[in-house]
């Protein structure tokens, strides 16, 4: 349901599960093109909060924490990138579709015009 609504938003898209794995669906990762939305995703984290709608960045990627900064054994060309443009989305295995369409809904206006 996320994917079908939120691909109707200019400037929003879902990350992809890899079609090779069987994915388990645990997060919803919404790609945030600022230029194209009107936000950034810090911006559009603070305005879901104000609307009672919890979200929350990717977690950190592994090469930048401490035990592992010296460790990095190929080129990551994306990662910094995709960290700072993701947003992960309310997702649950008892979110109802009221409540996925609720999200989406205050996510549509939240664009800028």
């Amino acid at each position: 349901m996320y994917q079908k609504k939120i691909e109707r938003i200019d400037g929003l898209s879902l990350l992809d599960f890899n079609h090779d794995t069987r994915p388990n669906y645990w997060f919803y990762s919404l790609l945030i093109d600022k230029r194209k939305y009107g936000m950034d995703r810090d911006e559009l984290l603070l305005r879901l909060a104000e609307k009672g709608i919890q979200t929350r960045p990717v977690w950190g990627l592994i090469h930048e924490q401490r035990p592992y900064e010296k460790n990095q054994t190929y080129a990551i060309e994306n990662a910094t990138k995709l960290a700072q443009i993701i947003l992960n989305i309310p997702c649950s295995s008892n979110l109802n579709v009221n409540e996925v369409l609720e999200v989406v809904d205050v996510i549509e206006n939240l664009k800028s015009k």
